[in-house]
């Protein structure tokens, strides 16, 4: 990247929107994380009185668990690491625990719903 386009105010516009959209789809993981827990709370009294298979039940709640820990860290590492005009470049590390903690947020939500779903199938 040249100096030229980092010198840019356009390109910090651009490199802003990028980060806050990643902020806004952490914080959008997190919700579901959050709401998920308690939906299966509220199922497993509600609907389920004697469950099946309640091992699905304690690996989508740490699921859902790990996604929020994991969103917050991405969270915060990408708040305290947004561009502005005195910071030019992220490290390598930098980048890769944002793109990483971005990767495993996605892949914990993804494994507890099939936590739930697989729950959910086992008690139809």
């Amino acid at each position: 990247m040249s100096a030229d386009q980092q010198a840019d105010p356009a390109w910090h516009a651009s490199r802003g929107d990028q980060y806050k959209a990643l902020l806004e789809y952490a914080k959008h993981i997190a919700t579901l994380s959050a709401g998920s827990i308690l939906l299966i709370a509220t199922m497993l009294d509600k609907v389920f009185a004697h469950p099946n298979a309640r091992g699905y039940v304690l690996l989508a709640v740490t699921c859902f668990l790990a996604a929020l820990a994991i969103s917050a860290v991405g969270i915060l590492t990408t708040a305290v690491m947004f561009p502005h005009s005195a910071r030019r470049q992220l490290s390598a590390m930098e980048l890769n625990l944002i793109a990483g903690s971005m990767v495993l947020t996605c892949a914990a939500f993804i494994a507890g719903i099939g936590a739930v779903t697989a729950f959910f199938w086992s008690n139809w």
